[in-house]
């Protein structure tokens, strides 16, 4: 009796995925967070995935007013390109 409303993970799954390497630095982390809107990112090391990393785990090694205004950027709506007709 399956339920219509348990699909399976690959149904809802993200594909394009954004992530780091273990060994990139935490700026990076933070501009990809930003860029893209997320708030957190799969850490991989030889393609293998090895942690991830979240808002949370960054505001502890940023100052705070960059913690604050990492969390308001990617809580905003990506900004679409406006498209003159």
């Amino acid at each position: 009796n399956e339920s219509v409303l348990a699909p399976q993970s690959v149904e809802v799954m993200t594909r394009n995925l954004v992530l780091v390497h273990d060994d990139d630095r935490i700026e990076q982390a933070v501009e990809l967070m930003e860029s893209r809107h997320v708030r957190r990112l799969p850490v991989t090391r030889d393609d293998l995935l090895v942690g991830l990393i979240s808002i949370t785990d960054l505001a502890d090694h940023l100052p705070e007013r960059k913690a604050g205004e990492l969390l308001r950027e990617v809580s905003e709506p990506p900004r679409r390109a406006r498209v003159i007709c």
